[in-house]
């Protein structure tokens, strides 16, 4: 073997070790943020973010029972989801809501969502419908979203039909 030979021969060696330890670390990472997201602590912590920021962009008020959220599988249970105007009966209740989604779709438009199922949801078609506050007025725009398969389970709608 000669000198090229040899050095091209420990390049390949190094890179293929560096390689499989990139894997390894970033492995270890994400099994340590889905460790850490999957701490009660953490969920109630979201819940409560998504609970204020539905309040502060839109004027209602969003009551989740619980939430269950798993990165490494990209799916995400929220149960007992209350969403109405403050001291007012609700607008939209779910027993629950579930969504898995394509992770690649994270960081490439539009998102997807691999399945999205409610069940149980209870809707108030007579209730008086929701105005916007001036805040969510100066907000961008909206966002696309696919959604490959969708369940409704168990409904009901109220109000009067028109």
């Amino acid at each position: 073997m000669t000198k090229a030979e040899g050095q091209r021969s420990r390049w390949w060696r190094w890179a293929g070790w560096s390689g499989l330890a990139r894997l390894v670390v970033a492995g270890l990472v994400l099994l340590g943020i889905e460790v850490a997201v999957r701490q009660p602590g953490v969920q109630g912590a979201l819940k409560r973010y998504l609970e204020r920021e539905i309040e502060a962009r839109t004027g209602l008020v969003l009551q989740i029972d619980s939430l269950r959220l798993s990165l490494v599988h990209s799916y995400a249970r929220v149960e007992g989801l209350t969403l109405a105007e403050p001291d007012a009966a609700p607008l939209v209740q779910l027993e629950s809501l579930e969504v898995e989604w394509r992770l690649s779709s994270l960081w490439r438009r539009p998102l997807t969502l691999r399945r999205l199922e409610v069940s149980g949801p209870q809707v108030d078609v007579g209730a008086p419908r929701p105005t916007a506050t001036s805040d969510s007025a100066d907000q961008p725009g909206g966002f696309s979203v696919v959604v490959e398969e969708f369940r409704l389970l168990d409904g009901r709608i109220e109000g009067p039909v028109m």
